[in-house]
């Protein structure tokens, strides 16, 4: 709050109107405040629909010692080639 100079801003009328409303009880409507700025925003997911999905799909599955080994040998492959590509 220290940081915000207040003082600076001042209010500024923009334009003046007139309205007139029936002399009736009723309610208005709220204005609709949009949220969008223009950016698009991706619909993301929840990251416990996203576990429950790969659970669904994957969950069962009886994996071998040979998966594990690929899987490990895929991942210090990767890792290897990650770090030469750092050295050059």
């Amino acid at each position: 709050m220290e940081s915000v100079d207040l003082e600076g801003y001042r209010v500024v009328a923009q334009g003046t109107m007139s309205i007139s409303l029936a002399d009736e009880n009723a309610e208005i409507d709220p204005i609709p405040v949009s949220t969008d700025v223009g950016i698009p925003v991706p619909e993301l997911d929840t990251l416990t629909h996203i576990l429950e999905t790969f659970h669904d799909i994957w969950g069962d599955c009886d994996w071998t010692d040979e998966d594990r080994i690929r899987r490990q040998v895929a991942d210090q492959t990767s890792l290897a080639g990650m770090k030469l590509i750092k050295t050059l």
